[in-house]
């Protein structure tokens, strides 16, 4: 008798997590903005338009949902994705290091056709608004702050004209990071144009401290272009859910272990 309460508690389980009980409970990202597989010339004509039918596409298989894709300075057709680099085509990382949001992206190669990422080279924020969606605990991209001419020095151009990076959920300010300087005399003289600040690429990773399914994400910069990859939407299991699953079938043992004992 014990064997058989073993097995058919195994195999509620086994049902149980086939259902999908609780379809925030499965870890990993439900949805996913990656340049290193999709194809810039897919999404270069048609703008905001195509990114956002995209993302739509991703996450009518990941839950459904829906996102819409807006910003500032920017329009249903306004271009906001390519693979091409601002200033010198990279930027100086650690160590004098030349680095892209291609080589943090698994190795893509640089201006290859998936190469791409989203930009505001023509405005001054991209905004993802979800709606709807499976229940997201927190996000994580990357993204880099390009070389600005205007800004030769940040020791010199003043800290109000300094080019920066801001994250924004829900209309707050989650992330902040100001470009900074490379490293002095890291390149040749072809490639002074790399001496303005700059910044990355980074990942960053920020949690929401809570399921949602209807949020707003802003990517701001000001006053340099940026770019952001691979943006997730991730969500982690909730405890909750183990544990009503987990009481559910202790208390069925306990209900087969009575009925053997009399």
């Amino acid at each position: 008798m014990t064997d058989l309460t073993k097995k058919t508690a195994i195999t509620i389980l086994a049902t149980a997590c086939a259902l999908g009980i609780g379809r925030a409970a499965s870890a990993g990202p439900i949805f996913s903005f990656d340049g290193g597989v999709v194809s810039t010339s897919s999404m270069v004509s048609s703008g905001a338009s195509s990114v956002q039918s995209y993302m739509n596409t991703m996450l009518a298989a990941n839950g459904g949902g829906s996102v819409t894709v807006t910003g500032t300075g920017l329009t249903p057709t306004t271009q906001i994705v390519t693979n091409s680099y601002d200033g010198e085509g990279h930027v100086i990382g650690p160590g004098g290091v030349a680095v892209t949001l291609g080589t943090i992206n698994g190795g893509v190669a640089h201006g290859g056709a998936n190469d791409n990422f989203l930009y505001t080279f023509t405005g001054s924020s991209i905004i993802m608004q979800f709606t709807n969606v499976a229940p997201v605990t927190g996000v994580t991209f990357d993204f880099e702050i390009f070389p600005d001419n205007q800004c030769a020095n940040v020791n010199t151009c003043g800290s109000a004209n300094i080019p920066d990076f801001r994250f924004l959920v829900n209309g707050v300010s989650m992330f902040y990071q100001q470009a900074v300087n490379p490293p002095a005399g890291a390149r040749s003289a072809l490639m002074n144009p790399e001496t303005n600040p700059q910044w990355g690429p980074t990942t960053v990773n920020v949690g929401f401290g809570a399921p949602m399914t209807n949020f707003t994400l802003e990517f701001r910069d000001w006053p340099a272009t940026i770019g952001v990859d691979n943006v997730q939407l991730v969500s982690t299991p909730e405890p909750g859910s183990m544990i009503l699953l987990g009481t559910g079938i202790a208390g069925f043992l306990a209900r087969r272990r009575l009925k053997a004992a009399k």
